[in-house]
């Protein structure tokens, strides 16, 4: 098992930022394994536009044989706030809205090493595929 550590993601500004997302929790919800990772320096360090990744981690059961994996990133929107209130003090921050992507990957218990290298591989190429960069970046429709 490998232990928790940063995770440093960069994005897609014209001058592109790194982010490192900090272990925020970890522990067990039920049977399944759970780690909270936080980019605290997001947002000018406001808690509520902090970016997250959560991941999940779940075993087989009884009645399902296959593992799952659970990956979640979210990179809040703060609204845009003005100090120009009668009382001169600005309003707390608030999220606007949250750009995110949830993947779930569906393991069987009888999948090789190889298989799982290809799917995870394949996911890889899929986000940067023309078609799929498309659909999200400029909200194309594929036809």
């Amino acid at each position: 098992m490998g232990a928790i550590t940063n995770i440093t993601l960069t994005d897609a500004e014209s001058t592109p930022v790194t982010h490192t997302f900090n272990p925020a929790r970890q522990g067990l919800v039920g049977r399944d394994s759970v780690a909270d990772f936080e980019d605290r320096a997001a947002n000018s360090g406001i808690a509520v536009g902090f970016y997250k990744i959560q991941t999940k981690f779940s075993r087989p059961s009884a009645d399902r044989k296959s593992y799952k994996v659970g990956v979640k990133i979210s990179t809040p929107i703060l609204e845009t706030v003005s100090n120009s209130t009668v009382s001169g003090i600005a309003p707390a921050p608030t999220v606007s809205y949250i750009p995110m992507v949830s993947l779930e990957v569906v393991i069987p218990e009888r999948s090789s090493l190889q298989a799982r290298k290809n799917l995870r591989k394949m996911v890889y190429q899929l986000l940067n595929d023309t078609t799929i960069v498309n659909m999200v970046e400029n909200l194309d429709v594929p036809y």
